[in-house]
Formats: structure tokens, C-alpha cells, sequence
């Protein structure tokens, strides 16, 4: 018998896989695959549509605290902020329940990163989108559509030339 043979007889095994655990019953089931289907769909249109608008000098430019910004702010945008980053959460744990369950964790993972506000993100998101191969995709994406490529402060920090 082969090595890959042996589960295909091995009984024990398929008992194991029939043994769901109880939360999992099959409308679970769908409903998982469908959040999952729905957040691929929106992050395959969302990510280059939020790229293209960013401004040339995101990088640049640096935005005051979370708890600045929500003193500052009219009412109405309080509840913006606050529901981008309760949306942030959200898609964190869902990116960490999809690491092992159906789904596109990193993604969803990184998608959350992004709306989340916290020290540190403005350096993480210059180091993601700095590496050759992400922003060469990046600025061609923004010339397809017209839009000028990301500026940089620094050469050593930016693309390469």
C-alpha cells in the first residue's frame, strides 16, 4: 500500500471527519462560506479602488491620534471613525477565525490592519507598500487609471530608483 493510500481505508479516520463539531451544522456552514465568498469579492474591488484614491502624498503626510481626531471632529464623523475601526476589529477576528476555518485570513487580516487605528500602523503600512514588487503593482495601477504614483520622503525609505 502506498503512503497516501492508507486514509482512504483508514476508518477511524473517516469517522473523525464525520464527527463535526455541534456548532458546525450545515447552515454554519454556508453561512461561513458566504461571509467568506462576500469578503473575497470585496476585497478583490475594494483594494484597488482604495489605492487609487489614496492621495499621491499618503505616505507624507501624518495624521493625529485616534483620540485627537475624535475630539476634533464634527459628530457625524465621530461615528465614521468609530465604525471604521470597530469594522476594523471585526475583520481581524474574522481574518483569524478564517486562518482555520474557509476563507481569505490574510487578507481579511490585512484589510483590518488598515482600518484599524493605532500607534505604529503609518510605519507598518510604508514598510508593507515599499517593498519593489507591491508598489511597482501599486503605481500601475495608478497610472492605468491615471492618478499619479506615490511620493516618498525619504530614497532610502522609498521605491527603489
Amino acid at each position: 500500500m502506498k503512503n497516501g493510500n492508507w486514509l482512504l481505508l483508514n476508518a477511524a479516520f473517516w469517522d473523525s471527519i464525520k464527527a463535526w463539531p455541534s456548532f458546525l451544522t450545515p447552515q454554519v456552514a454556508v453561512v461561513l462560506s458566504l461571509a467568506s465568498l462576500v469578503m473575497l469579492v470585496a476585497s478583490l474591488v475594494l483594494t484597488p479602488l482604495l489605492l487609487v484614491k489614496i492621495p499621491a502624498n499618503y505616505f507624507l503626510l501624518d495624521k493625529p491620534p485616534l483620540l485627537t481626531r475624535l475630539r476634533e471632529a464634527r459628530p457625524s464623523y465621530r461615528w465614521v471613525i468609530l465604525l471604521k475601526n470597530a469594522l476594523g476589529g471585526i475583520c481581524i477576528t474574522a481574518g483569524l477565525l478564517m486562518l482555520v476555518l474557509p476563507g481569505q485570513g490574510l487578507l481579511t487580516l490585512l484589510a483590518g490592519i488598515f482600518l484599524l487605528d493605532f500607534h505604529g500602523k503609518k510605519e507598518l503600512e510604508r514598510k508593507l507598500i515599499s517593498r519593489p514588487r507591491i508598489l511597482n503593482s501599486v503605481n500601475w495601477l495608478r497610472r492605468r487609471y491615471g492618478k499619479p504614483e506615490l511620493e516618498w520622503d525619504e530614497p532610502t525609505d522609498g521605491p527603489p530608483a
